[in-house]
């Protein structure tokens, strides 16, 4: 919908659409909020020590911060590839729109999901996920066929951020749970919008969108590899 507004009224109709729905979302959350006082089991300091020192977590989010970067790094990009490409405003919104039309029913559906083939397996397959469309997209000329790659984000958007709440969750040592998805998001949200648009910015002015793309692939990869020897199990299933 904002690809369509803004190729008709200017970028500044972007705000016209995303602070009424801010101010909507506060209000929810404010309706959302718990009544009673949680008291956590651990000091704070002390419980992000203990998950820190867990080598399986520790392990687990280096290589999901890994994977993270690599994708913000080209998602902070994306829109102006595309447009460089030649892809419309409204070709533009719709992708991000493609990538939330996948993530959304996987993220429904991840309980069914993970029962059928193992939280492990759907984490090692969101990574890839990801590296597949850090592949593609320097590779497709074609606005539609590079703005079709944000199925493979949605796709790994889902199940990385599910998969991995649960992950750490379940991981976590005694009493940590909670502490152990708040470094996580500290991890996807903060540190790897951080250093992979910041980096990304540094490859794409030296180098150019292609090849920061790329580098951003290799580094997707490996990351997988190092998500699948951090998580890997005999049978995959968790």
């Amino acid at each position: 919908m904002t690809g369509f507004l803004i190729e008709r009224s200017g970028i500044a109709s972007l705000f016209t659409v995303y602070v009424p729905l801010l101010v909507i979302t506060a209000v929810v959350a404010l309706l959302l909020r718990g009544t009673g006082r949680l008291v956590p089991p651990l000091p704070r300091l002390s419980g992000i020590g203990l998950v820190l020192r867990h080598t399986a977590l520790r392990s687990f989010l280096l290589a999901a911060f890994g994977v993270w970067s690599a994708s913000m790094a080209i998602n902070a990009f994306l829109s102006i590839h595309l447009l460089a490409i030649g892809a419309p405003g409204e070709l533009v919104g719709s992708a991000w729109a493609l990538g939330a039309m996948v993530e959304v029913p996987i993220m429904w559906a991840y309980p069914t999901l993970a029962a059928r083939f193992g939280a492990r397996r759907l984490l090692i397959a969101g990574a890839a996920a990801f590296a597949l469309r850090a592949l593609a997209l320097p590779l497709l000329a074609h606005p539609v066929l590079a703005a079709l790659t944000m199925l493979f984000h949605g796709a790994g958007f889902g199940l990385l951020l599910v998969g991995g709440v649960t992950y750490v969750s379940r991981h976590a040592p005694a009493g940590t749970a909670a502490t152990a998805q708040g470094i996580l998001t500290a991890v996807v949200f903060s540190l790897a919008l951080i250093v992979g648009p910041g980096l990304g910015g540094f490859a794409a002015g030296a180098w150019g969108l292609p090849v920061m793309f790329g580098i951003a692939a290799v580094v997707g990869l490996v990351a997988a590899v190092l998500m699948a020897l951090a998580v890997g199990g005999p049978d995959g299933r968790d």
